[in-house]
């Protein structure tokens, strides 16, 4: 284990190149037409900015690649939120957090469906999404990460992505990278959009609007928008369905049917259809069984309203002094169908009027369900955040100092609609009156009204969470070299967190409320510098310029202790056109505060039966799941080289690779989500793994939970359990990671028609991963886990006022190693087109138009077969299929 304290240690041309690609927003695809004319004379970047991956004001990234999105490339995604838009960027996988559903170690903390992004696999909350370079709070009943569609779309200037460890610059969470939401700060005029997109089944809407307006010392920038999106449920695709036999894989249906399941003696008998009263046992068929199919029945994407406001605020007091606020407000509220309640392997007891005539001795048990007496159930939802961000900027001859406060909150919450009790049905199977008993064999229909009285547990998650944070911070140059200016940022921050709310359960007449409120401070220093040690005064062959960057950030946590950062970067340039660069730099990550919070959303003991490998009959544990007050920090060393060449002959074509490696160690993992492979592996986690064989080990560890606050005394019966599992979070993952990245931009003229191509992709050499005290085992390209090549490539033609771009997605072939039927999981390759027409200066309503239509998937193609959940991954594919979307936009 680590200790709680503890230190983290794991040419001017070429350097404007590198500032002129950044501030022209240049798209991974390479479309270096992104920005239009209009947009260019509506909005202009100001001379020296900013850019993500460096906190020196005119600095490119050294060392590290940049990826970026200018507004042009937003508008034909075809997306209607920025979540969706960062899907289009091969270094961003979905894996663990999306609003379709996830698999990963993260999945169980997204109950309000929100999407986090994930930078290179190692989970959303490794990848740090921040707002022009501010963070913001975190979302989810579980508050582990940050859903970047907060923002409206129409606000955004540009998006930046530093795919490289990032924790010298922006502290916590930059373990993979950075994803920066950069908004629009100088804007004139008005602009309002709508769009309608349509799939099977399925409808989304959006429409906003932003408006502008500059004086001489100053500006304001307001933008709103609004978006629905209809549900889309099990049924409503064919694919979809736990009977995965039609593609070779297992039949998964439930057996908690409403023709029953009985089991006795660990044999299974099937309540034959047409079967009414009381059951003759003997009339029954050992080994059969009822399956249904209860994946048809829920969601798949819930009925979701977002609302997104924006602001930004600019005034200078003179030449020395400005004042700035900026800030955000979203709310989004969800809807779906709730999931059908089984009841599997409950004991009923002789007393039952509907207990079978000539049934064994032996206790029988039954799997079942109620869903059409009680009717359908529902969930709901409602998430909101906001942020507002104001300070002083002095300009004090070449140095810039500003000082800034931030405060935000995020709410989350979700409500079920009252659930099946085991525990209130098990006490009224016990009743032997015909009139008021519960028939729990199917055999009569079920009175709805009685739905009342075991329909009655509840489940309600609330969460707040709330990020106060102050930071001073002086930016401007040090000295002169021959290479040119040196420069440097330092500064200091200090930031508070909090999360309370409360986590409901229990008998809707009597809930359990289980609080929670806890914080942490956190107090950092920092600098960087830029060292210019080769520039054009001093350039010789074979040396055009070289650049140094090093940078190193101190953290101090009420909680953690202290941690230090160090990140170097280096670009060499043998010569004009070709840029070598490297980093290297270690990153941590604070667990959550309901990661270390006892009483996180869903904390508890829960009795289950688990299959456990080699062992045809379910056993029952005993389950903990619950956050840990133990966690340590998770730390990661990380490194990249690459090269970018651009032709000084060819100035709009750009090549570039980048290399880039990850040692990611003390991973916190929610141990719930993985409870199959823990019982498959129990040799790796001896350690909250017990199984009863009447040793010492097991008397301790009944002991131990008993002594837990989650224990409620004489509600479980040890001596009939098979096993004890200790399920809260904990230190127990281990990665190494490594790969490529690759882009290629060209864009030429011809005629009055402008073409541009680009492509992109990622190459994974291999992802090695271990769990608990297990080997690391390589998982590349297995179902769960990133894929080893994801690529798109781009054809762009505009002539005039039509501008038409056609996009290639692909995913490689990956394995699927749950299964022992199908591991093969095909390829998956999809086409986007985007075509738009703008009426140029036509002296009539029309000025200012601009119609399109995107299609994402055109060719309708279905997601690829996998055996398992619903039968596919909706980590990888989306269960969409073709979206046609008409758009109207109008600049005033």
């Amino acid at each position: 284990m680590r200790h709680t304290n503890h230190t983290s240690m794991s040419s001017q041309r070429g350097r404007s190149a590198l500032l002129a690609g950044a501030a022209m927003a240049l798209m991974p695809m390479g479309a270096a037409h992104a920005q239009s004319a209009d947009e260019g004379a509506q909005e202009a970047e100001p001379e020296v900015i900013v850019v993500t991956g460096s906190r020196i004001r005119g600095v490119a990234p050294v060392g590290s690649n940049l990826i970026q999105m200018g507004p042009a490339d937003i508008a034909k995604s075809g997306a209607t939120t920025v979540s969706d838009v960062l899907r289009q960027v091969p270094q961003v996988t979905s894996l663990s957090i999306n609003a379709e559903g996830a698999t990963g170690a993260g999945a169980s903390s997204n109950i309000t469906r929100a999407t986090g992004p994930n930078l290179r696999g190692l989970g959303s909350t490794a990848t740090l999404v921040v707002f022009d370079g501010l963070r913001v709070p975190v979302a989810g009943t579980q508050g582990n990460f940050v859903d970047p569609s907060f923002v409206p779309s129409l606000a955004l200037q540009r998006i930046e992505v530093i795919a490289d460890g990032a924790s010298a610059i922006y502290g916590s969470d930059a373990v993979a990278g950075v994803i920066n939401l950069i908004p629009r700060k100088n804007f004139d005029g008005v602009e309002v959009s709508g769009q309608a997109g349509f799939a099977d089944s399925y409808s989304e809407y959006r429409i906003g609007g932003i408006a502008g307006s500059s004086w001489g010392s100053g500006n304001i920038v307001l933008a709103a928008d609004y978006v629905h999106n209809d549900a889309l449920l099990g049924t409503d695709r064919d694919f979809i369905s736990s009977d995965r036999r039609r593609g070779g894989g297992a039949d998964a249906r439930s057996v908690a049917c409403q023709r029953a399941t009985i089991t006795s003696g660990g044999v299974t008998y099937a309540v034959p259809e047409g079967a009414t009263g009381v059951l003759d046992f003997n009339d029954l068929e050992a080994g059969t069984v009822n399956r249904c199919d209860l994946a048809k029945t829920g969601f798949l994407i819930p009925e979701q309203d977002r609302v997104s406001v924006y602001g930004s605020l600019q005034q200078s007091l003179g030449d020395v002094i400005g004042v700035f606020a900026q800030g955000f407000y979203t709310r989004r509220e969800f809807s779906g169908r709730g999931s059908v309640s089984a009841v599997n392997n409950v004991v009923v007891p002789t007393s039952n009027t509907f207990y079978p005539t000539n049934a064994p001795a032996t206790p029988i048990s039954v799997s079942t369900n109620f869903s059409d007496g009680a009717g359908e159930r529902g969930t709901q939802g409602l998430s909101k955040s906001f942020l507002i961000n104001a300070g002083l900027r002095a300009n004090l001859k070449a140095w810039e100092v500003t000082l800034a406060g931030s405060y935000g909150e995020s709410y989350d919450e979700e409500k079920r609609d009252p659930t099946l009790s085991a525990s209130a049905l098990s006490a009224l199977l016990a009743d032997s009156d015909p009139a008021t008993a519960i028939n729990p064999f199917g055999t009569t229909p079920f009175d709805p009204a009685r739905a009342d009285a075991i329909y009655v547990d509840t489940f309600n998650p609330t969460a707040t969470n709330r990020l106060k944070s102050i930071a001073l911070d002086a930016n401007g140059p040090l000295f002169s070299l021959p290479g040119g200016e040196a420069r440097m940022a330092l500064g200091g921050e200090y930031r508070q967190e909090r999360q309370f709310g409360a986590f409901t359960f229990g008998r809707v007449s009597a809930p359990i409320s289980l609080p929670t409120d806890i914080d942490r401070d956190v107090k950092a220093v920092f600098a960087e510098v830029f060292v210019p040690i080769v520039g054009a005064d001093n350039a010789s062959p074979g040396l055009a310029s070289l650049d140094l960057v090093a940078a190193v950030r101190h953290e101090d946590y009420s909680d953690f202790g202290s941690t230090t950062n160090p990140k170097v970067g280096l670009n060499y340039s043998p010569m004009d056109g070709v840029v070598l660069r490297g980093s290297y730099g270690t990153s941590f990550r604070a667990p959550g505060l309901a990661e270390v919070n006892a009483n996180s959303s869903g904390a508890g003991i829960r009795t289950q039966s688990l299959t456990v490998p080699g062992n045809p009959v379910p056993r029952t544990f005993a389950v903990l799941a619950a956050g840990n007050p133990d966690l340590e920090p998770e730390t990661a060393t990380t490194w990249s080289a690459g090269i970018d060449i651009t032709p000084p002959d060819v100035p709009s074509l750009r090549l570039s690779a980048t290399y880039f490696d990850v040692t990611y160690e003390a991973q916190v993992l929610d141990v719930y989500t993985i409870l199959p492979q823990v019982l498959a592996e129990p040799q790796n986690f001896s350690d909250i793994l017990t199984f009863n064989d009447g040793s010492a080990n097991w008397q301790e560890a009944v002991s131990w939970l008993s002594g837990t606050q989650y224990y409620d005394p004489g509600s479980i019966n040890f001596s009939a359990l098979d096993g004890i599992i200790d399920a809260r979070k904990a230190n127990l993952g281990n990665t190494l990671a490594n790969g490529m990245d690759f882009e290629v931009g060209y864009s030429f003229y011809a005629g009055q028609n402008d073409f541009s191509l680009a492509a992109n992709a990622t190459v994974f050499f291999s992802y090695k991963n271990a769990t608990g005290s297990g080997e690391l085992i390589d998982r590349l390209g297995t179902y769960g886990y990133p894929n080893d090549f994801r690529a798109r490539a781009m054809f762009g033609w505009d002539r005039g006022p039509i501008a038409t771009r056609t996009t290639v997605n692909y995913l490689g072939a990956y394995q699927n190693m749950t299964s022992a039927l199908v591991r093969d999981v095909s390829s998956y390759l999809t086409v986007d087109f985007d075509f738009s027409y703008s009426f140029g200066d036509t002296g009539s309503l029309a000025d200012g138009v601009k119609l399109g239509v995107n299609i994402r998937n055109l060719f309708d193609r279905d997601p690829p077969f996998v055996d398992a959940g619903l039968g596919y991954d909706p980590s990888s594919a989306s269960a969409l299929g073709r979206v046609v979307s008409f758009s109207l936009a109008k600049a005033f």
